[in-house]
């Protein structure tokens, strides 16, 4: 999952990520769309938490480093 977010495809890709692309300013938009956002990187963290073993801490820090 991590070679395929970082891959040169997804970052070229046409619909580009949310999360990479809101992640400067998601703190100052509204309530809802910081809740989506929160959403979309929770389900993030879940689907790589089914695919490794590590824990929760680690696999946020992981993605928090993908995003920015």
């Amino acid at each position: 999952m991590l070679e395929n977010y970082l891959s040169q495809a997804h970052v070229n890709g046409k619909d580009g990520c949310p999360l990479a692309f809101l992640v400067t300013d998601v703190a100052h938009q509204d309530p809802a769309i910081r809740d989506t956002y929160t959403r979309i990187f929770d389900g993030l963290a879940k689907r790589f938490a089914g695919a490794t073993d590590k824990p929760r801490e680690q696999i946020l820090q992981t993605l928090v480093m993908m995003v920015g």
